[in-house]
Parts: C-alpha cells; structure tokens; sequence
C-alpha cells in the first residue's frame, strides 16, 4: 500500500472473559449528529441524511430536529438540552448529578460498591494482539460475518478552512473495542490504524453547495483512497475504512459495506464509541434491529409485507404513500434496546440473531429450536459471559413456517419500562425489505406484545414496553404455538439471571 501507516493499535479479545459485564456507556444524549443512518446497499454513493436518521425534517422554525418550539434539540418539555426530563444536567434520567445510570453516587455504572467500573470482580478478557484477516473482495455475508475481527482504517481530512474536531478519537476506539469484546463474549477483536491527515486545498463552502457539493465529495473521497492504496468497492478482508472530516451540509454519520464516514460538527460530541459499534455493524453487513408498527396489533399482516406494500407496481401519489405507509409499518431503528436500533447512544446489545451473525452464539447450543412443550429456562444474554451450559434464547417456527421468532432475555436495556421482566421476541426472515439478500436476510423485526400502550414524543416510545412479562401469553400471529413467561430467577445483572418461559406447540 502507498500509504505509511503512522498508529497501529491492535488489541483483541479471544479467551477468558469477566465474571459479569463490565459498565456501559450510560450518556445517552440524543443528538442528530451521531444517530446511526441506514446503510448504503449498493456502491455507497447515496447522500446521508440529514435529520438524524429517524424522522423526516420539522416545520417548527427551528434547527434542533424536533417539533416542540424549543431550541435545545430533545423534546422532553426543559431546556436543559437532555432528553431525560429532569435538569440536574445529565441525561441518565436521575438526579444524583453524575451520568452513569444508578443512583450510588459513584461514577463507574455499577452498583456494587466500588469504582472498578465493573459489576462483580472486575475481571477482562485475555489481549491478544489482532491482525488483517481476509482478502480483497472478500465480502460475502449470506452465511454471517466471516472474520474474528475488524480493522479499522481511519482516514482523518480537513479542508482549507476547517480543521477536523476529534481529539478523543483513541479513547472512543477504545471504547468501541471493549464494547465488541464484552458482547462477543471475548470472540471478537477490534484493532485500528489512523492514517496521516489529509489537508485538502478545497474550502468547506466548495461542498455545501447543495447542486454540486456532493458529486464534487464523491469524486474528492474516492480519490483520497485510491491515494491511499485501498478501494472503496473492495478493501481487504475485515478492513473497514472510517472517513472522518468537518461537516458540511448538516450530513450526519453514516455506514455501509465496508465503509462509515464520520461528518463531525464540533469537538466532544457524545456517544461516539457507540457510534462506532453501530456503523461498525453496517459496514460488516447489518441493517438496522427494526420493529413491527402494526397500531393496535403485534402483527398486521397474514402475508409477506413485501407483498402488501408492493410499492414498485405503482407510481406518483399512490407510490409516496405505499412507501410511506411501509415506512410506518417496518420501523426503522424500531428496537431501541439493541445497538443496531436506537441503543448506540448508550451502548446497548446486539439481539441475539445479530450475535447469531457474527457467530458468537451458536444455534444448537445457545438458541436452540423448540418443537415440543415444555417449560425453557434462558439466561440473560447482555452481560458478558455465556456458560456452554445455559442456553441464551429459544427459536421457534411460525404456523406457515416462513418466519423464525427469537426469544431472548435481556437485563441491561436502559429503555426497558419493566428490565428484567419478561422476554423480547424479534421475527427473522418477516420480509424482503431490500433487494439485497445480504441485508434482508438478516434484519431483525422487534414485536411489541403491548402495541399502543405508551405514547409520546420519541419514536421509540411504544416498543419500551415490548417485551413479553410474566404470566402474559403471546400466540403466534400464524397458528404455531403459544408462549408463556412463567417465572424469573438468579442475581439480576449477573449472567446468572434467567427467566422460564412455557411453550405449547399448537401445529
């Protein structure tokens, strides 16, 4: 390659992990500018959006993206400038001053009783040093991710008369790796290397013209990797290129195969290490966790909703409607309680059919499919540590046999109404969404048990209390079976924490 690699950082976890899971990430501040957009399909050349990537832009003569006539971006009715609701100047959601999550007074996440940042003994996975796997042109994700790893080629660029505002960018890439590690159950490494800074002799105003700007950045970006021996279309292997440069043209973050660009307003902006994992997910083949809004009903439709919102066949007026209503229907970011919907910001879990994906669980001995009665017991999943001998999560079939229905436990979700209570059911396979098997094929759909019980201003309102609580039953939308929580035990927010659910297979 061309270019002198100046900071190779490559750490990785491959062996013995903690005893429970070390803290999150608990700043969940809702800002546009690192909300994680859909990621490009084809040759990533689609302009990112620039609203934040959950709604379409407001009319309420501001510049914050909502519509509640304040200016300070969130709509929780303050002015404080969180979402959370309170004005003690964080956005936890309590009101102890600091910004981790509980109410100890301590700033490590944990409730335990010291400042380790971990819950329990504090322990981390074994390092080992990652390295570049793979080949050029190596892509192929119909059967998951097929690397331990991913390498991240950081492309710093700053125009004529803007520099790039991104002083913490190691400490976010560090965070970014625990946060795999934790979640991979110590399978999966993350290691990076950051380029030389590009100074460009265009000024920024050169790519905010709203005509010419962005097929002038195409050309410019293409040329910086080319410049630097790599591809967009095919970098090698694992090798994820990040672009990192000022903003312009409110363009947001965003990820697609193989590639995340970073358009970065100001210094210390929040939540990037979640950012990182998420766009992270795109550019190794994820769309984002969706959920199911079907009104008053878990599920709306007894066929494909490919087939119902057939939105090719029409056109003009009729069209924008048809792909609006599916819009509705299929939430984007829909699943706030996993990394690849809306829980970037506070670094939440990947669901288990994303673990699943990179191959962190294993279908026959973590997830198993269920085809008889009985009563199951599984183990929370987002906490670090996986026994071989406590299953994650149950699979099991629709009445048509089309769909797959993935139950699973999680504790940690810091938008659950009711943690720990009940089990979370997401559909896999539900519907082609895109023209891209390796995409559609898996998408996780989030099923909200309790459809049309909370209304507020965030999207994401209704799927907070999704999940399926104890001694409430579910019945397959299709006839297949019926499933019950019955019981719940073990040390929550250990990896000892299990629920029991009954199932009865109906045909």
């Amino acid at each position: 390659m061309k270019y002198l690699l100046t900071v190779i950082l490559m750490t990785l976890a491959l062996a013995g992990c903690s005893d429970n899971k070390s803290n999150k990430d608990k700043d969940s501040a809702e800002t546009s500018q690192n909300k994680g957009e859909k990621p490009d399909t084809d040759d990533g050349t689609e302009k990112p959006d620039t609203d934040g990537g959950t709604e379409k832009p407001d009319t309420d003569g501001d510049t914050d993206g909502d519509t509640d006539g304040d200016t300070d971006g969130d709509t929780d009715g303050d002015t404080d400038g969180d979402t959370d609701g309170d004005t003690d100047g964080d956005t936890d959601g309590d009101t102890d001053g600091d910004t981790d999550g509980d109410t100890d007074g301590d700033t490590d996440g944990d409730t335990d009783g010291d400042t380790d940042g971990t819950e329990g003994d504090g322990k981390n996975c074994d390092l080992k040093v990652g390295k570049i796997e793979g080949k050029a042109g190596d892509h192929n994700r119909l059967n998951g991710y097929p690397f331990n790893s991913m390498h991240v080629v950081v492309m710093p660029i700053e125009f004529s008369d803007a520099t790039l505002k991104w002083s913490t960018i190691e400490q976010d890439l560090e965070k970014a790796k625990k946060n795999f590690e934790e979640q991979s159950y110590c399978q999966f490494s993350l290691s990076w290397e950051i380029l030389p800074t590009v100074r460009l002799t265009n000024s920024l105003s050169e790519f905010e013209d709203k005509t010419n700007g962005w097929s002038k950045w195409l050309e410019t970006r293409s040329k910086i990797v080319k410049d630097h021996g790599m591809d967009l279309d095919a970098p090698m292997g694992n090798q994820v290129i990040l672009m990192a440069n000022p903003q312009f043209q409110n363009f947001n973050i965003s990820g697609g195969r193989r590639f995340m660009e970073f358009y970065i307003k100001n210094e210390g902006v929040k939540n990037i290490p979640g950012t990182i994992v998420h766009e992270g997910g795109h550019a190794m083949g994820l769309e984002h966790a969706m959920s199911v809004e079907a009104g008053s009903k878990t599920i709306g439709f007894d066929e494909d909703p490919a087939e119902h919102f057939n939105c090719d066949d029409k056109s003009g007026a009729a069209k924008t409607t048809c792909e609006d209503e599916r819009e509705i229907y299929l939430k984007n970011y829909g699943n706030p309680h996993t990394m690849m919907g809306m829980g970037a910001h506070s670094l939440e879990e990947f669901n288990l059919l994303y673990k699943r994906f990179f191959k962190w669980v294993d279908l026959e001995n973590d997830v198993p499919l269920i085809s008889t009665d009985g009563t199951y017991r599984i183990y929370a999943h987002d906490q670090g540590k996986k026994e071989a001998s406590q299953k994650v999560g149950l699979r099991l079939k629709s009445g048509n046999g089309k769909y797959t229905y993935w139950v699973e436990y999680m504790t940690t979700s810091r938008h659950e109404k009711n943690p720990g209570n009940g089990v979370m059911l997401n559909l896999e396979d539900y519907t082609k969404n895109t023209k891209d098997d390796e995409y559609w094929k898996t998408t996780s759909y989030l099923l909200d048990t309790t459809p049309g019980s909370i209304t507020g201003s965030w999207l994401q309102d209704d799927e907070r209390d999704a999940s399926l609580q104890i001694g409430k039953t579910y019945k397959d939308h299709w006839g297949g079976f019926e499933i019950t929580p019955v019981k719940k035990g073990g040390t929550l927010g250990t990896s000892d924490a299990w629920i029991e659910v009954e199932v009865k297979i109906l045909k």
